[in-house]
């Protein structure tokens, strides 16, 4: 089985969480690459095994990983692998909290989007900046990145990162003051997620549901519509008891 066929199942298992198969077959596509001297799928397998590390909690692993996977792709002019590598490196900074290296990441991973020209890249670390904004309160550039991000994802076709845009450009409607936007968009948001997606084929569909009645009980909250607000937590509530 060659490396390209690997990457290509490695990549399947990422996406469906099944991690330790991910990680067996990233890793053999990488030594094949490697020993084929195949720097194409060797920075695609690169790329797979900084996901699945991350995906793991392995911050150090996946930069291990990704930092050389993006001085590869940047020398291959492979811009959809640059990218992703520099999605993936951004998250491993945000989620260790250092925010200005994860804009800075995100922000190379745009322009690699844009190299490449696809609607779904170029959304991606729009929406991934966004979320470093929000942390920061900076609620008005948090809107701008994520009405592109909208747009462009809506454009791809990509379901889960257009409801997961929509709940996070709500929490910042909410930041500017207009609650009844915010709670429009969370609403928006859910009935993307309930009637487009499937939690038979979206691994992370209970965990976006949860995640956007979460914000939406919290803008319920905010306007004084107490009980709307305890009918999203309690579904919160539900979901995690079942």
């Amino acid at each position: 089985m060659s490396a390209a066929l690997r990457n290509c199942l490695g990549y399947t298992a990422v996406y469906q969480r099944q991690y330790t198969q991910a990680r067996a077959l990233l890793t053999e596509a990488l030594d094949i690459s490697r020993s084929l001297r195949s720097p194409h799928e060797e920075a695609r397998a690169l790329a797979g095994l900084g996901a699945t590390e991350l995906s793991l909690g392995h911050g150090d692993r996946a930069v291990l990983h990704v930092t050389r996977d993006v001085d590869l792709a940047t020398s291959l002019r492979s811009d959809w692998v640059a990218s992703m590598a520099n999605v993936i490196l951004g998250l491993v900074h945000y989620f260790q909290k250092r925010n200005d290296e994860a804009l800075a990441c995100f922000n190379d991973a745009h322009a690699h989007a844009e190299r490449d020209g696809r609607p779904r890249m170029l959304g991606r670390p729009l929406s991934c900046a966004a979320d470093v904004h929000l942390r920061l309160g900076r609620y008005r550039e948090a809107q701008q990145l994520l009405r592109q991000a909208v747009d462009l994802v809506q454009q791809g076709g990509d379901i889960f990162l257009c409801a997961r845009s929509l709940t996070r450009l709500g929490t910042a409607e909410q930041g500017t003051g207009n609650l009844t936007e915010a709670i429009g968009l969370h609403l928006q948001a859910l009935h993307v997620q309930r009637t487009l997606l499937s939690p038979l084929t979206e691994p992370s569909y209970d965990w976006l549901e949860t995640d956007i009645r979460g914000r939406l009980g919290r803008t319920f909250t905010a306007a004084g519509r107490f009980r709307e607000a305890h009918e999203q937590f309690q579904a919160v509530l539900n979901a995690y008891s079942a």
